[in-house]
């Protein structure tokens, strides 16, 4: 199935914030990821797979665009925490049971991210360029 990635862009304060959205072929969104640019580091806020597209390798083909954006953008590291939360109602979230949050950790993990410390918990990062 072709998959469409189309690119928005937006200043915060110093940063800037990237949302690449995945869209099928009819041109609906079947998922997304938003990365805040500093000078050196990306961080990773959010990637996200409407339910029923998961599997598919989206959340693959987001992540590679979302690294080469990076990049792009002199980012050497690429951070995130990586913590699933679910909708309770509108405005409200909740943290997933610890198997899908391992679950999660493991596909982080199997695309070259690693925890900043010996804990699974908190700030992981894939390293993208070697320093300078």
């Amino acid at each position: 199935m072709p998959l469409q990635i189309v690119c928005q862009e937006r200043a915060r304060r110093q940063t800037t914030v990237i949302t690449l959205e995945a869209r099928d072929a009819n041109g609906t969104t079947v998922g997304r990821i938003v990365l805040e640019c500093g000078d050196s580091i990306v961080y990773l806020e959010d990637i996200w797979i409407e339910p029923d597209q998961r599997g598919r390798g989206y959340g693959d083909s987001l992540l590679k665009r979302g690294k080469a954006e990076a990049v792009r953008r002199c980012g050497r590291v690429l951070q995130c925490d990586p913590i699933a939360y679910e909708p309770k109602s509108p405005g409200t979230k909740e943290s997933l049971p610890e198997e899908k949050q391992k679950g999660l950790r493991d596909w982080y993990k199997n695309r070259g991210f690693a925890p900043l410390d010996d804990a699974d918990g908190g700030l992981w990062e894939c390293k993208l360029l070697a320093a300078p």
